[in-house]
């Protein structure tokens, strides 16, 4: 699974102008970024997150700054697998010695004061869990990708997309809509 850079800001509260300048100046590339194309994996969402989330505090010299302190600590693992923290007035970096939430999933606010969701439900009634189709934001309860539903509803109607998929319901289709249509929108405030 792949974010796209719109899926990938809105759930990072990064713009996606700031994913790319991030990644031009090296602080952050994910992981199936290509010359020109960002896509990024579930664990680049999880350490674009942290980042995210102290860049409300900290400058960005500063968060460079402990992105490469962890890569030369370990130049083998991912950033997801540090842990980034606020310490007094700096940010303190460590291995991650879990798997469990480090809070990373939790709702936080970024620098321009917009509420980023939490990961686990950025959405009413939309969930991801890395543990299904490895991330990928799904009908709440059900193994049926936002983005199928979304262009399925461009050539049926709800009771058709129902008919094929079973464990759907309307409330559900509303929901996928309802949530691309909150990253389309947060796109165009870039």
């Amino acid at each position: 699974m792949t974010y796209s850079t719109k899926v990938t800001s809105y759930l990072s509260g990064l713009s996606p102008s700031q994913l790319r300048s991030w990644h031009r100046e090296g602080i952050f590339r994910g992981e199936h970024s290509t010359r020109g194309h960002y896509d990024y994996s579930f664990r680049d969402l999880i350490a674009l997150r942290m980042l995210a989330a102290l860049r409300a505090e900290f400058p960005l010299k500063e968060i460079k700054k402990a992105a490469d302190i962890a890569r030369e600590r370990d130049a083998t693992c991912h950033l997801s697998q540090f842990l980034f923290q606020k310490a007094g007035g700096t940010i303190a970096v460590s291995h991650a010695t879990d798997n469990g939430d480090r809070g990373y999933q939790a709702a936080f606010r970024n620098l321009q004061g917009q509420l980023v969701p939490p990961l686990k439900h950025p959405h009413p009634g939309i969930e991801i869990d890395p543990n299904r189709l490895s991330g990928t934001p799904t009908a709440e309860g059900t193994r049926i990708p936002y983005d199928l539903i979304v262009t399925l509803a461009e050539n049926m109607t709800p009771k058709e997309i129902i008919e094929e998929y079973p464990t759907l319901d309307e409330d559900g289709i509303q929901h996928a809509l309802s949530f691309h249509q909150a990253i389309e929108a947060g796109d165009d405030q870039s």
